[in-house]
């Protein structure tokens, strides 16, 4: 969640300084270095011997169930929008702050590095609030309830002086929060649904989301406002798409939290 605060001035400096170039061999040897320190760090309790039977998941099964597809879906749609609006941020801001000259001593780099501590406490934030429900879709449904709500804030406040500006951040610093509170949150999501054995095989199969959300996140956004019909505004166009993703997103884990509760009771009714 902080790396982007991290990262984004250093590949700056680097690329001032070395070239775009070398800048990637240097973070590559740099991150190489960190992960493996990290692996070293890393021990198994005392004791502690794998379940052997985490090695035999159908993969097939899983890959069946429509629970799976709704998770899936929910958590792509949330990446996408996350990285179409993590793409766009800087022009958002630069474009806004234009309209407020008294602002002029803040730049869209600052609020980007704000940005990264609201992605932070959401990862921190949303998987707390998950350890105290009794459904764990629940807290997508609160992600993406909010995300709704800024998205059409911003909206509705497009040409109302100052309130455009804190319409704007709240937009962006709410979802990029979601955004990283998705993340957090999925393990127990499929360990709810799945159960503990099948975590790493569901997590890694729900994670293509984030692969395909990374090609198409970007390209979205850059679709939409390279088509907007009002050029000046071109961020603007983006705001209404994703509103209505999420809104597919919601009725999605919706969907599956539904199907959860039908299972269990039906558990319920059998033992009865």
């Amino acid at each position: 969640g902080l790396a982007k605060a991290i990262a984004s001035p250093l590949m700056e400096y680097l690329i001032g300084t070395v070239g775009l170039v070398s800048m990637f061999f240097i973070l590559a040897a740099v991150y190489a270095v960190m992960m493996f320190v990290g692996f070293l760090l890393i021990k198994r309790p005392a004791g502690w011997v794998y379940d052997p039977a985490t090695s035999h998941v159908s993969r097939k099964t899983i890959l069946k169930k429509p629970v799976f597809w709704g998770i899936w879906i929910a958590f792509y749609i949330n990446i996408t929008c996350g990285l179409a609006l993590i793409s766009q941020e800087k022009d958002i801001l630069h474009d806004v702050l234009k309209a407020f000259p008294q602002y002029d001593n803040l730049s869209p780099a600052k609020f980007v590095a704000v940005d990264s501590v609201f992605n932070t406490a959401g990862r921190v934030g949303f998987s707390t609030l998950s350890d105290h429900l009794k459904r764990r879709e629940t807290v997508y449904q609160v992600i993406f309830i909010m995300s709704i709500a800024v998205c059409l804030l911003q909206i509705f406040t497009n040409s109302i002086g100052n309130a455009l500006l804190w319409a704007v951040l709240a937009m962006l610093f709410l979802v990029n929060a979601g955004y990283g509170g998705g993340f957090s949150t999925l393990p127990v999501l499929l360990d709810q649904h799945f159960g503990t054995k099948t975590v790493s095989t569901t997590h890694g199969l729900t994670l293509s989301a984030w692969a395909f959300a990374g090609l198409s996140g970007n390209q979205l956004a850059s679709f939409v406002v390279a088509h907007a019909p009002d050029q000046a505004h071109r961020y603007a166009a983006l705001i209404p798409v994703l509103t209505g993703l999420f809104v597919v997103a919601l009725i999605s884990i919706s969907l599956v939290k539904y199907l959860g509760d039908r299972n269990v009771t039906k558990a319920v009714e059998d033992r009865g």
